[in-house]
């Protein structure tokens, strides 16, 4: 199992925390916005940007950029099955490089397997 590490808890972050964390994984989820970081902590769920998702307790958050990121495993490219332009890890300037958006929501976060 990878420990992940995910910058941004907005809809796409959450979604992927939440297939992360069905498969197996822990995951942490940052977000810069305090207020944000204590909603998700109490709830375990992003009322706002992904309803009736819950993540699950495999699944932590801090507004705390070292914590969500050291030690955390970086993969060149993340594969995924019908994504023609994945997301690439840019070493040179430490930054990640996003494909085309990926959907998930309630009704379909269950037919991804990261």
């Amino acid at each position: 199992m990878a420990d992940t590490g995910i910058i941004g808890a907005g809809s796409w972050g959450c979604a992927l925390a939440a297939v992360l964390e069905r498969n197996g994984h822990p995951v942490t989820v940052w977000s810069i916005v305090e207020a944000e970081v204590s909603m998700l902590q109490k709830e375990h769920e992003h009322k706002d940007k992904l309803p009736g998702v819950a993540l699950g307790e495999r699944v932590s958050f801090t507004s705390d950029l070292k914590e969500a990121a050291e030690g955390k495993e970086f993969e060149e490219v993340n594969e995924i099955e019908g994504i023609s332009n994945p997301v690439t890890w840019d070493a040179e300037n430490k930054i990640l490089l996003l494909g085309e958006p990926l959907i998930i929501t309630k009704d379909n976060v269950d037919d991804f397997d990261f």
